[in-house]
């Protein structure tokens, strides 16, 4: 990563693509959210996070892209939310008989 300013950070000249296996493994909490998902919404959302010894900086990371996979819900994974949904195209596929 190369800061362009004090509060942007970019790839260097490139596009970085993050690849999120297993992205409804999060187990719920007691307010049936997923912390870990909500991290990766706000980032899409807002396209950065707080800086976290000083919450008042705001830290702008761009050109980068999230792929993520996941199984169906059943086991240790979970249903994921509708508010992370709306951020990914999802295609779905079917094992052949």
């Amino acid at each position: 990563m190369v800061r362009r300013t004090k509060t942007k950070m970019v790839p260097d000249g490139k596009k970085m693509v993050i690849y999120v296996d297993d992205l409804n493994m999060p187990k719920k909490d007691t307010y049936f959210s997923q912390p870990p998902l909500e991290l990766l919404r706000q980032w899409m959302d807002y396209g950065g996070w707080f800086d976290r010894p000083q919450y008042e900086i705001f830290k702008k990371i761009e050109d980068i892209q999230f792929v993520t996979s996941m199984g169906p819900p059943g086991g240790g994974r979970n249903e994921i939310s509708r508010r992370i949904q709306t951020k990914f195209t999802m295609i779905n596929f079917m094992f052949p008989s």
